[in-house]
């Protein structure tokens, strides 16, 4: 990031098509951030105002320093802060996936007791348990829970 530009190397140098820098240039255009792609030497990492990695294994992940350099001032800035926070929340069912990338995937429970979806008020493990055996009870199954 350098002056609200988030800036990244081009396919062909060295970086991977991969679902997560995919995810992340789809999620910052959508925030409304410029996306330019161009080949960067590695002097402009040293003067950008923030810095991110997007990798599969890491996610997305505030870079600290290159070359023992700070970037700005070491903490994850207000764009990083962005990208990061709404990866997260869709990736993890806080938002909705307004880009069809999550395949919905029935927990062996769900599939045993042939439920689509376990509301909020039944997550908490008392209550699941709670609406175990009424399901079970309901099916003419007594199970000891």
């Amino acid at each position: 990031m350098r002056d609200g530009v988030l800036y990244t190397t081009p396919l062909a140098n060295s970086v991977l098509c991969g679902i997560t820098r995919t995810s992340v240039l789809t999620i910052a255009k959508a925030l409304g951030i410029p996306v330019v792609e161009l080949p960067l030497p590695r002097e402009m990492v040293y003067i950008c105002d923030e810095a991110f990695s997007a990798a599969t294994a890491a996610e997305v992940t505030h870079l600290r320093s290159v070359d023992k350099i700070l970037v700005g001032d070491g903490t994850m800035g207000p764009v990083t802060t962005a990208i990061h926070d709404e990866f997260f929340a869709i990736v993890n069912g806080i938002k909705p996936d307004r880009y069809g990338w999550l395949t919905p995937v029935r927990s062996l429970w769900q599939r045993r007791w042939k439920l689509k979806e376990i509301s909020t008020e039944t997550r908490s493990p008392h209550s699941l348990l709670t609406v175990m055996k009424n399901l079970g009870e309901q099916n003419g199954r007594h199970k000891t829970i």
